[in-house]
């Protein structure tokens, strides 16, 4: 844009009556020089947008990928837990409702493994390219 304008300001210099058509090209080249400016002004900021978007999503995904260990950390210890409770109960002489209650607790600790298990076999977390 700074080049159109020198280019004007030189023109009327050289000829104080320049022809009128000269005066529409350099309009033309200043249309032109700013809808570079804006395009180019577009694409910085998209690519802007989509960085920060970027970032974000691998924050997200350094959190779940943080929190599905967590998760298979936490239901491996209540699997042990409940299979240590099973040992030291097999021959505790429980009554019928105790039995249940022990049977249902184990039922509802496998689903939640069922569950976890599944979860993590789905989740696989991509490993981002390194940046040049």
């Amino acid at each position: 844009m700074d080049v159109t304008l020198n280019i004007h300001h030189f023109i009327h210099t050289v000829a104080p009556t320049p022809d009128p058509r000269i005066d529409q090209i350099l309009n033309i080249l200043n249309v032109a020089a700013t809808k570079e400016n804006h395009f180019m002004a577009d694409i910085t900021a998209q690519y802007a947008q989509i960085k920060t978007d970027l970032d974000a999503v691998k924050a997200d995904l350094a959190s779940a990928t943080t929190g599905i260990t967590g998760l298979s950390t936490q239901v491996a210890d209540l699997s042990q837990s409940v299979k240590d409770l099973q040992a030291q109960l097999a021959n505790a002489g429980l009554t019928p409702e105790q039995q249940q209650a022990l049977t249902d607790l184990v039922a509802e600790a496998d689903d939640v493994k069922t569950s976890s298990d599944s979860l993590a076999a789905q989740f696989t977390p991509a490993t981002p390219p390194q940046q040049a």
